[in-house]
């Protein structure tokens, strides 16, 4: 019985699967299945194109990270090393393919390519077995702000072959180049620093500083040997005035013209300043005069870029309000600070008064008016009251005169040490008001040696080069970019100004108007730097 009933089912599913076959209904259900198949395959596909979306922005955060990273201005590890770093730790080393590093002196571009391969687990079955996939990123970082000093030589040379009128022509097209009108941004910072056989500087600005020997006839500092070794005008460090006398000429008044430091308002330096008319008019006012030294022009220029300067120059108010931060400090990634130094020559004699000479007391000279007469009288230090031929207790000598006084004069008043060097020569001085006390006996020489020949120093041009060559190096040891410009000077004696340059490009030897060539060179490559928003 069981076995005639397996038969007869047998039997019935055999005849249903035949109607089903002769059925319509049957094709719907083909269909079905198929369509089954075709969503299973896109789910398939779709769970491949996210693996390979995941692998692709997995890859692209590596790069942007790594690029970023790389582009910093402020780490000084090597770029392409950065970038292989971070595809190392990110466990996707073998996905880079390239690094390609581009730096200028203000910017730095990194820019990174990296491939791989994602093999299929769907849609492997309609013959793609992998997807490959490319990613690539770029990032730069580049200076924003820009702080230049430009030493300018204003000394009595410019004043032959029209080259002051020249260089006047040249510096107003740079800061046209580098100011453009209408930018309100402020991320350039101009400071011009003319400069002689000395810079003169802001009063305001000694007013801060720890200044010995202070006087108002002029505004320079002494600097020794050692100050061209270090960046800074350090405001907290004492530092001597320089004596404002005359030690070249013989007559008694003292010729301002061979007063080592300028008074003249055109050599006023100007501070950090980003207004066009007041940079042009400051070139326009330049006027030659006087000795050469590059290296003091050169300790200012490196001085108003020193970070150690910004607290004076905010206290007393000689620059640009609206650059109360600056100078910014070394290693700033958005600044650089660029130095450009001109001069038509080599460098020349320096005179200095030695300091002990003129500290701001009273002196043993005493000065009066006889109708527009200026007469003096000179208190005999060296020998006190003694007998000089027939002359008994008269201490006070009177030069040009040639006589003995028992007291100064009621007209007379003391002199401070100052006042005596701002108006009288100092060789007069030594000779007529000092020697020749002593005509009859044999100290007059050495009376003489010891009030002009030990007090009066000179920096001889031998000196000065080594100090210039020392300051060049300090400068572009703190990472400052260096330009300089011979200006109608051989190339056998411009050595010292090319070897200043931060490199071959950036050292320019012009004659007459070629310096206006110089200066455009200098701002193209300047703006290069692609000042961004």
């Amino acid at each position: 019985m069981e076995h005639r009933d397996r038969d007869m089912t047998e039997v019935q599913v055999g005849k249903l699967i035949a109607r089903f076959g002769r059925s319509e209904d049957g094709s719907f259900v083909l269909f079905a299945l198929y369509l089954f198949l075709a969503m299973i395959l896109v789910g398939g596909l779709a769970v491949d194109i996210l693996r390979h979306d995941y692998a692709r922005t997995r890859l692209q955060n590596t790069i942007d990270s790594a690029t970023l990273a790389a582009a910093d201005l402020n780490q000084t590890l090597d770029p392409t090393a950065v970038v292989n770093d971070y595809f190392d730790k990110a466990g996707v080393a073998d996905a880079l393919d390239s690094v390609e590093v581009s730096e200028t002196i203000n910017s730095r571009t990194v820019r990174a390519v990296a491939k791989a391969t994602i093999p299929t687990w769907f849609i492997s079955a309609v013959g793609v077995d992998d997807l490959g996939l490319t990613s690539g990123g770029t990032a730069r970082e580049a200076i924003q702000d820009v702080e230049i000093s430009l030493v300018l030589d204003v000394s009595g040379s410019m004043t032959r072959d029209s080259k002051l009128t020249h260089l006047k022509t040249a510096a107003n097209k740079f800061i046209d180049a580098m100011l453009k009108d209408g930018d309100t941004n402020r991320r350039v910072s101009i400071s011009i620093i003319p400069y002689s056989s000395q810079v003169q500087a802001d009063p305001r600005l000694l007013s801060q500083m720890t200044v010995t020997n202070r006087h108002g006839y002029s505004n320079c500092l002494d600097f020794g040997a050692g100050d061209f070794q270090t960046p800074a005008i350090d405001p907290s460090t004492s530092i001597v005035q320089t004596a404002h006398f005359d030690g070249v000429t013989s007559g008694m008044m003292m010729d301002e013209s061979w007063a080592p430091c300028r008074t003249d308002s055109d050599m006023a330096p100007l501070y950090l300043q980003d207004d066009k008319s007041k940079l042009k008019d400051k070139i326009n006012d330049l006027r030659g005069a006087g000795n050469t030294s590059v290296e003091i022009g050169l300790k200012w220029g490196m001085g108003l870029l020193d970070p150690t300067m910004r607290t004076a120059l905010v206290n007393s108010g000689a620059a640009d309000s609206n650059f109360s931060e600056r100078p910014y400090d070394y290693g700033r990634a958005q600044t650089i600070k660029v130095l450009i130094v001109m001069t038509d020559g080599q460098n020349t004699t320096q005179y200095m008064l030695d300091p002990a000479l003129y500290p701001n007391v009273e002196s043993d000279v005493y000065v009066g008016y006889f109708g527009d007469n200026w007469r003096i009288t000179i208190r005999d230090i060296e020998d006190g009251n003694r007998d000089r031929d027939g002359y008994y207790n008269e201490p006070y000598y009177v030069p040009g005169g040639d006589y003995w006084r028992s007291d100064p004069g009621n007209w007379a008043r003391a002199l401070t040490w100052p006042e005596v060097w701002a108006n009288l020569s100092v060789r007069w001085h030594a000779w007529s008001g000092r020697a020749d006390q002593h005509y009859y006996d044999s100290t007059k020489s050495a009376v003489y040696d010891a009030w002009y020949t030990d007090v009066v120093k000179s920096i001889g041009a031998s000196e000065k080069n080594n100090r210039m060559a020392d300051m060049c190096d300090t400068i572009k040891a703190n990472g400052v970019v260096v330009y300089s410009i011979a200006f109608n000077i051989s190339e056998a004696n411009s050595t010292l100004l090319k070897d200043c340059a931060s490199s071959g490009n950036n050292y320019f030897n012009v004659t007459g108007s070629q310096i206006t060539y110089a200066f455009s060179a200098i701002a193209t490559t300047i703006n290069q730097l692609q000042l961004i928003e």
